[in-house]
């Protein structure tokens, strides 16, 4: 009986994270169909749970990415490979009003009950990219920089 009450706690303590998380959480089956998205990843994005749950992953990608995703997809289903996506390129993703914003994409994948899912951990970098083009213009021309400082 001891058993069953720890594995009640562990899934309490999990569907805690899940929800509380200050990150996108969402989970897909092998089909790519949304099956479970965390309240931060419903904010990030502009859409209720009922909007997304059954929907295709694709619904959060541009439209111009469309063709990669899905032989990225495809690909990743064949291989099952825990994998960061994003990070040192341009990726975007969309929100349900169809404004995009750079993201950075961790993938991984579990078991259940036979069943094989991807859970996708997604972080919004717009903050981080604004600094590091920031960067990039005071690199180029910081004297300009310093006399508007002035």
């Amino acid at each position: 009986m001891q058993h069953v009450a720890i594995k009640n706690e562990n899934l309490e303590i999990f569907e805690s994270i899940f929800a509380g998380a200050a990150m996108g959480i969402l989970i897909a089956n092998a089909e790519g169909v949304i099956v479970a998205i965390n309240r931060f990843a419903l904010s990030e994005f502009g859409y209720t749970e009922n909007e997304l749950v059954g929907k295709k992953i694709e619904t959060l990608m541009p439209p111009q990415l469309l063709d990669k995703r899905i032989r990225n997809q495809e690909k990743y289903l064949e291989e099952w490979q825990n994998c960061t996506i994003g990070h040192g390129m341009d990726l975007f993703a969309v929100k349900k009003d169809g404004t995009s914003f750079p993201v950075e994409v961790s993938l991984g994948s579990f078991f259940k009950n036979g069943d094989r899912f991807a859970i996708t951990f997604i972080s919004n970098i717009a903050a981080r990219v604004k600094a590091r083009r920031e960067f990039e213009k005071l690199q180029e021309n910081p004297e300009t920089e310093v006399h508007q400082r002035i």
